[in-house]
């Protein structure tokens, strides 16, 4: 490069990575409740007895993730493995299970692809029997498996001394993450093993959002950098849009040269960054077929969506309604009531939203 172009002028960030989306804050708020609920699943495993199982529920950006990064960094390594995996990654089994064993185990525990999910199982519990170590399971998105996947991934781990002689004594605890407290369609065996342990995680409240957003700019930029007025426009949308719309405002104020973040600048940052989200940036494959039937048919009953994610895509009414759920979560479907051979709901394209783009 050459020319000013290749020049580093002075930055507002102080702290550019406290705005990444993998950073774990050091101080986090208004989580101290749900913090506590999980680390008792955890905790009998430190006595050396089974753990608990527990399914964590709630809205995008509520601090799921963030709660369970935050209990793992707590856990001593020497004699527990704790093992987080996102579904909405590995939407499969097998693809789940082999990340699981080269967690434990490195590439090497990984056999061939020939290799069957009960064989990647017989090589987890080895591993972990092996080094004395129990296993804290946590499963994000599980919602995004077919319900014979997540017998396949967490039954093994819900009773492991029935798995056979190779897990005796072995001990766990299983985290599942959902925006849903609905159960899949799964054995009610395995529900009845799961347990009764739920644990919701409400939406925050304006003063929240603001009092996090608040805490993020001072680490980010340092103190009185941000004005109210900013911090109050980004406190309108949820916690992960703001601190993305956070870093925005400081690259803007560094191309401008500006040493405040003023209310102007906040609107002109969410302003882009809603102009740039589209449907293809946050949905996967699957979501976007779906959001595609619908938009090109102008709206369509449940019923019709539930017939159609079936035929076409082999979902069950299950998986489909954790999809649209999540679409009209994001902004992207809104539904109507309607007596149509009973109470049905209709759901249709928001033409206005800037996540609606199908290109």
């Amino acid at each position: 490069m050459s020319g000013s172009y290749a020049h580093t002028p002075l930055s507002i960030f102080r702290r550019r990575e406290v705005f990444e989306e993998a950073h774990v804050p050091e101080e986090f708020l208004y989580r101290e409740k749900e913090l506590e609920e999980i680390a008792s699943c955890i905790r009998p495993l430190l006595q050396g007895v089974q753990g608990n199982t527990m399914k964590i529920y709630g809205e995008p950006a509520t601090g799921k993730t963030t709660s369970i990064k935050k209990i793992f960094a707590q856990v001593p390594e020497s004699n527990i493995a704790c093992v987080y995996v996102n579904a909405m990654l590995r939407q499969s089994a097998y693809t789940i299970l082999g990340e699981i064993a080269m967690n434990l185990g490195g590439q090497n525990a990984m056999p061939d692809k020939s290799t069957g999910t009960v064989k990647l199982v017989d090589i987890i519990m080895r591993l972990l029997i092996k080094n004395g170590r129990s296993i804290v399971l946590c499963i994000d998105e599980y919602s995004y498996l077919s319900p014979r996947d997540i017998e396949a991934v967490i039954a093994p781990f819900l009773r492991p001394w029935e798995f056979g002689k190779v897990s005796k004594g072995l001990k766990s605890s299983v985290l599942l993450i959902s925006t849903s407290v609905t159960n899949p369609s799964i054995r009610s065996s395995v529900i009845n093993s799961i347990g009764p342990h739920t644990l919701q995680f409400k939406p925050y409240s304006f003063e929240q959002k603001y009092d996090i957003l608040y805490h993020r700019a001072e680490a980010g930029f340092g103190k009185n950098v941000v004005e109210d007025v900013a911090l109050e426009i980004m406190a309108g949308i949820n916690v992960r849009w703001g601190i993305q719309t956070l870093k925005l405002t400081g690259e803007i104020a560094d191309t401008t040269g500006e040493t405040k973040i003023t209310g102007d600048i906040a609107s002109r940052a969410l302003n882009r960054l809603e102009g740039g989200m589209n449907a293809n940036s946050v949905l996967n494959s699957t979501e976007k077929v779906i959001l595609h039937e619908i938009s090109q048919r102008g709206k369509m009953f449940a019923g019709e969506i539930y017939s159609f994610s079936l035929d076409k895509l082999g979902l069950k009414k299950t998986r489909t309604y954790e999809i649209l759920q999540r679409l009209l979560k994001l902004g992207i479907l809104e539904a109507t009531e309607h007596n149509h051979r009973g109470r049905t709901r209709i759901f249709k394209p928001v033409q206005e939203s800037g996540l609606n783009g199908m290109s």
